[in-house]
């Protein structure tokens, strides 16, 4: 019996459709792409605002500032939670139009006052969950008495337990999914710098209640000599029980005596130090001429983040003030040297970025990866339409290639779609993998790169093959492709001038061992200790 003849016009238009519509996943994929660019920039310069040492509420006003100039919201504020009224208070506002300096520009309440479960403030503060109204014509906005601003579009973002943060426009806005969850990360990173200035603030502040404490008692101590005995012990307790390390210098800026925190931070004993310069203890010995410098012109000098030296050769950072010391009559009587080890603060905060990167880098890339999977299955309709039309064998397993590429690229979305909750788990398991033929698969697969681009620019690489026959690996022949791929592509760069990559293969107490060798330049120590940190890589992005 005669079959039906294919509508092939039908089919085509189809496929022309599909082809059209992945089009345009990947233009929402640049979109996408350019407001992560714009977000890690605002996160770049509030990173810079912060290192300049500003107080929290100067710091609130940059980041307004940052907000109104790099994103398209015409009004934002910064509510910060006052503790002592149980309340949130107007710290910090802005509008588009002040940015432009408008004439009769929108003023602001300076003094507005958010009390406890008052307006959509308090709501987000106390759930610590961003609320997002792109028209207030279909969702109102509670009015609030005071208020200048009355705006249609609104995003109210919890900045952890510091407070919240306003974004507003006066017409209807959208907010897609990925940018609701960039200005989501943009106020965790907030939360956090407020949190650390904070932090900052009160480490200053003790210290010149510290400095306070010294002067006042040495005043006591000359105007009340019956009670110098008491006096002295009480200081001496103190120095000695300090958390930070306590130097005294005498008025040449000599040492002359330390507590032991002070010794311990240093690693130094008190007859290493006694009658010489800081300056011995400081690895950049300019740091200490700059802190020297910094004094003659106020009563307290700083430094953060400066390395000091110990007597084994070995570093720690510390946070370094020097206060002036003198007496009821104001004349100088030498000076303290206060030493705030940051060893366990950087762990901690290295700690927190790292977490907070792949917190970020996870979500982003989980939302990637959706779309990358439909423009894998653009290129695989492609290739099998390609695959249809082409009766050379040669070019036939080039196209079978491009196909194989294609479904390992779709394992390796699906996986990373697994690892951040984008699906259900990949069941993998009970697929074994011929460790010869995926070999000998990885080498045909990236001979492009290895053999053809290179032999273009005059660089000969050779691949020698040690197989034995081995027991099926338990694992994924896809995931065995891609890091045996991953591992050629890292031989060829390793390797600018050419040279041999290395495959074998055996078994070993019951294990099947597979060893890849090239003949680069190897990796220097620091780096074989994050290879298997997630997205590390030496290579440019």
């Amino acid at each position: 019996m005669d079959q039906p003849p294919i509508k092939k016009t039908q089919t085509d238009s189809d496929m022309k459709q599909k082809i059209e519509h992945h089009e345009d996943d990947s233009l929402c994929l640049r979109r996408q792409q350019k407001d992560e660019i714009q977000a890690l920039q605002i996160i770049l310069r509030m990173a810079e605002a912060v290192s300049q040492g500003l107080s929290q509420e100067k710091t609130c006003k940059c980041f307004i500032d940052i907000f109104i100039e790099d994103t398209n919201f015409e009004n934002s504020s910064i509510l910060l939670y006052d503790k002592k009224k149980d309340c949130l208070r107007l710290t910090a506002a802005k509008g588009f139009s002040e940015l432009l300096k408008i004439p009769n520009k929108q003023s602001y309440c300076n003094n507005l006052v958010f009390e406890r479960n008052e307006g959509i403030a308090w709501k987000v503060f106390g759930s610590q969950t961003p609320i997002f109204i792109e028209d207030s014509a279909r969702e109102s906005i509670p009015a609030k008495p005071g208020s200048k601003v009355n705006p249609r579009s609104l995003v109210c973002l919890p900045l952890w337990c510091i407070g919240v943060l306003n974004l507003s426009s006066s017409v209807p806005k959208t907010y897609p999914p990925h940018q609701r969850r960039d200005l989501v990360i943009l106020a965790n990173v907030i939360g956090r710098l407020l949190q650390t200035t904070e932090l900052h603030e009160k480490l200053l502040a003790s210290h010149l209640h510290l400095q306070q404490l010294f002067e006042a008692k040495n005043s006591e101590l000359y105007h009340v000599k019956k009670e110098l005995g008491g006096a002295m012990a009480y200081m001496e307790s103190v120095i000695e029980n300090a958390p930070q390390g306590i130097c005294l210098l005498d008025s040449t800026g000599n040492m002359r005596n330390a507590n032991p925190s002070f010794l311990s931070i240093t690693g130094c004993s008190l007859e290493y130090i006694a009658g010489y310069s800081p300056a011995k203890l400081f690895q950049d010995k300019t740091d200490y001429v700059n802190l020297s410098n910094s004094l003659l012109t106020g009563g307290l000098a700083r430094l953060t983040d400066i390395e000091l030296l110990r007597p084994d050769g070995t570093t720690v950072p510390a946070d370094i003030f020097l206060h002036q010391l003198r007496d009821p009559e104001g004349q100088s009587q030498g000076s303290m040297l206060v030493v705030h080890d940051l060893t366990n603060q950087k762990i901690a905060t290295e700690k927190l970025i790292y977490i907070e990167k792949l917190t970020a880098l996870g979500s982003m890339a989980g939302g990637i990866a959706h779309d990358f999977n439909n423009l894998l299955t653009a290129i695989l309709c492609n290739a099998q339409l390609l695959a249809m039309e082409i009766k050379d064998q040669e070019s036939l397993l080039k196209v079978g290639n491009i196909e194989t590429a294609v479904n390992d690229g779709a394992l390796t979305i699906r996986r990373l779609q697994t690892f951040t909750g984008f699906s259900q788990k990949l069941k993998t398991r009970g697929r074994a993998s011929d460790v010869v033929e995926v070999v000998k698969d990885a080498i045909e697969l990236t001979r492009p790169k290895w053999k053809d681009e290179c032999e273009k620019n005059g660089i000969l690489i050779n691949t020698r093959l040690d197989l034995k026959d081995t027991r099926p690996a338990s694992m994924h022949p896809a995931e065995l492709r891609e890091i045996l791929t991953n591992l050629i592509f890292n031989s060829v760069d390793a390797m600018p001038k050419g040279g041999t990559i290395t495959m074998r293969s055996y078994e070993k107490d019951s294990n099947v061992v597979l060893e890849i060798e090239d003949s680069g330049i190897g990796m220097t120590k620091d780096i074989k200790k994050r290879i298997f940190d997630p997205y590390f890589t030496t290579k440019d992005i």
